[in-house]
C-alpha cells in the first residue's frame, strides 16, 4: 500500500530475524563497556556468519583494544576525520563484517573531530587559545554536528538505507558525565559528547544501556565464600540515566549480572538467545 509516494509499513512488522542491534552503551571509564561490547564479535559470527569491526579511539595502544587481547578481533585506529570518511565510505558496502563497534566515541570526538573542528577560521573575536586546541563557544556546536553527521552513518548501517547485504549490527561506547543545576545539584548523567549532543545522542539509538559495578559474594564448595566483581547492565530508565531499549532486547537483563559466579562474562549471544523466541527465532546452537 502507498500513500502519495510513500510505502506504509506497518509496526509489527519491525522486529524479525533481520533486525540488527543498533545501540549506545555510557559508563565511566574502566566499567567493561569494551569488553561488553565486543562480545558483537561472537553474536555476528554466530548468527550473521560473519565478524565485528572495533574503530578503536583511544590513545593507548591497541586504541584502548589491549583488555581483548585474549580474543581475536579485528579492528582499525583512524587518526583523522579524512580517514574516518573514508572508513565510513567502504562499510556501506562491505560484505565481510557483520558488526561495527566504535570505542568510544568520547575519545573520537576528542581525538579526530576536535583537530578537524578546529582547522576551521574561529567565529570569536578573540580566538588566541585555539592555537593550542582549546575550543571556543561556537566551536562545541560544529563539534557536535560532525560527531552527529558521522555517527548517523554509522547507524545508517543497521536500518533500511543500507542494502541488506551490506547490513551491520552496531554497538558505540561512550564514557558519562554529569549534568548538574546551578545550585551544583546531579540532575542527570549522560554520555560525554560536545555540547547539546550529550543528550539528543540518545535517541539515535534503539537500545541504549549502561553498566555498573556490583560484587557479590559466591559460596565455594568447602563451604568457604569468594567476593566475585561483576558488572550490571541498565537498561530502563532510573531517574538519571538517559537508558532505555526500544526492542525490548535487553530489558530481560536490566540491573542483573552480565558476568557470571567466577567474574566471567556473559555477552550479547546469552542475552540475544533468551529474547530471539520473541522475534519469531529459534535459539541458535
Amino acid at each position: 500500500m502507498q500513500i502519495g509516494s510513500l510505502q506504509v509499513k506497518n509496526t509489527k512488522n519491525l522486529l524479525s530475524p533481520d533486525t540488527r542491534i543498533c545501540a549506545l552503551i555510557y559508563a565511566p571509564a574502566k566499567f567493561g563497556k569494551t569488553k561488553f561490547a565486543s562480545s558483537l564479535d561472537a553474536f555476528t559470527r554466530k548468527r550473521r556468519n560473519k565478524p565485528t569491526l572495533i574503530i578503536a579511539s583511544e590513545a593507548a595502544e591497541g586504541g584502548g583494544t589491549m583488555t581483548l587481547n585474549d580474543q581475536e578481533v579485528d579492528y582499525v585506529m583512524p587518526t583523522s576525520w579524512n580517514e574516518m570518511e573514508t572508513l565510513l565510505a567502504s562499510l556501506a558496502t562491505d560484505e565481510h563484517y557483520g558488526g561495527v563497534i566504535l570505542d568510544n566515541v568520547t575519545d573520537y570526538a576528542s581525538r579526530i573531530v576536535k583537530p578537524h573542528v578546529l582547522s576551521f577560521p574561529s567565529k570569536e573575536r578573540v580566538a588566541g587559545p585555539r592555537v593550542i586546541g582549546v575550543l571556543q563557544r561556537s566551536d562545541y556546536q560544529v563539534m557536535g554536528e560532525c560527531v552527529r553527521t558521522q555517527l548517523n552513518r554509522l547507524v545508517n548501517l543497521t536500518n533500511e538505507n543500507t542494502q541488506a547485504k551490506y547490513r551491520k549490527d552496531l554497538i558505540v561506547t561512550a564514557l558519562q558525565k554529569e549534568k548538574n543545576d546551578e545550585s551544583g545539584n546531579l540532575i542527570g548523567i549522560v554520555p560525554d559528547l560536545p555540547g547539546s549532543l550529550a543528550e539528543a545522542v540518545t535517541a539515535m539509538f534503539n537500545s541504549v544501556l549502561s553498566l555498573n559495578v556490583k560484587n557479590s559474594v559466591v559460596k565455594q564448595p568447602d563451604g568457604s565464600t569468594t567476593r566475585v566483581p561483576g558488572r550490571v547492565l541498565i537498561s530502563a530508565a532510573d531517574g538519571m540515566r538517559r537508558t532505555d531499549d526500544r526492542t525490548g532486547i535487553f530489558k530481560s537483563f536490566h540491573e542483573r549480572l552480565i558476568t557470571d559466579s567466577s567474574g566471567n562474562p556473559i555477552g550479547i549471544n546469552e542475552i540475544f538467545d533468551a529474547y530471539a523466541p520473541k522475534m519469531g527465532e529459534s535459539p541458535k546452537p
